[in-house]
């Protein structure tokens, strides 16, 4: 068996070393390589998710527990009109101001006690009120603690707009312009319920257009709605803006006098409302005046219903007919 030089011996030893050191080498430099490229997509995606909430017409922020703005996409710069980046590290009441911050503390409240939260809210833009929806998402760790939150705002001023215009179509008399049966069928137990609670007296104006039959029979539907919105015009121009007018059905309108001073004013304002509609009433139709009877129904905040209120203003409307016409009678 020959012997081994020192020198030899060592190197016999270091190959297998020097070979296991490659490999490792290797291996690294692979998971390094693979690392890097799951990096690089990581932020590829990162980068692309971004250009997509840049891109969304909603303001989309990230806020800690402090209430800071850790981030703000670019929707946020066109709203608050600055660059977004200005926006990091404010508050929510630095961004929003100390009044509106009052009104939404409490959903911020809940959302940092881990509560996901939607509301409504108003914002003034461009000198125009701007409606938005806006969520409020919890930002949890991996412990389940909320560290932050997320807010998410859509505008909705359209959808508002839409919901109020569709709302007050169907409140409102088509023909006339006053209220319809439904808004009077509401707002009468509301009046009964106020002149109950505050002691003030109250009362119903229950009228309708003399002879109008004849107008239509005589002259024609188109005619007798002329007639109507005519007289519709001169009977809202003869109370005050705090009353309610309404337009029940065909020649059928109704008024509701609120926080009189005294019962008998009631009929004082009756009879200026039958005289008002009295009057020629300017128009191309071929008739140019007519005349109303009422019935006036009081209320001093006793028991009656709204039901049994409108009911003795109809009965006092026959008496007004069975009186001639052209005149109101109390029940």
């Amino acid at each position: 068996m020959a012997v081994l030089t020192l020198p030899e011996a060592i190197l016999l030893l270091a190959l297998p070393l020097a070979a296991a050191g490659v490999t490792l080498f290797a291996r690294q430099r692979r998971a390094l390589r693979e690392c890097q490229l799951a990096v690089a997509a990581h932020q590829r995606a990162e980068a692309r998710m971004r250009e997509i909430i840049d891109s969304l017409p909603a303001r989309i922020s990230q806020f800690d527990r402090q209430e800071r703005v850790l981030y703000a996409n670019r929707y946020c710069g066109v709203v608050y009109r600055c660059d977004p980046a200005d926006l990091v590290g404010k508050t929510i009441r630095e961004v929003r101001g100390d009044k509106a911050y009052a009104t939404i503390k409490t959903y911020i409240d809940r959302v940092l006690a881990g509560e996901h939260v939607s509301y409504e809210h108003a914002l003034e833009r461009d000198g125009e009120l701007r409606h938005y929806q806006q969520d409020y998402v919890p930002d949890v760790d991996a412990a389940g603690r909320v560290q932050g939150f997320y807010s998410v705002s859509f505008e909705i001023t359209d959808r508002q707009r839409a919901a109020e215009v569709l709302d007050r179509l169907t409140r409102t008399d088509p023909l006339t312009g006053l209220m319809n049966r439904r808004e009077f069928e509401q707002r009468l137990p509301e009046a009964v319920a106020r002149c109950r609670r505050f002691g003030k007296p109250m009362a119903l104006l229950f009228l309708d257009v003399d002879h109008f039959k004849a107008v239509n029979d005589t002259f024609g539907h188109a005619t007798g709605d002329e007639v109507l919105k005519a007289f519709a015009h001169q009977l809202a121009g003869a109370v005050r803006q705090t009353d309610t007018v309404a337009r029940l059905a065909g020649d059928e309108f109704v008024v509701i006098l609120e926080a009189l001073t005294r019962a008998d004013e009631a009929a004082l304002v009756a009879q200026k409302i039958v005289q008002a509609v009295n009057q020629p009433f300017d128009g191309a139709a071929a008739v140019r005046q007519v005349s109303a009877s009422a019935g006036l129904a009081l209320h001093d905040g006793g028991e009656s219903t709204a039901e049994q209120l409108l009911a003795r203003a109809d009965a006092a409307l026959y008496d007004a007919k069975a009186a001639g016409r052209n005149t109101f009678c109390v029940r």
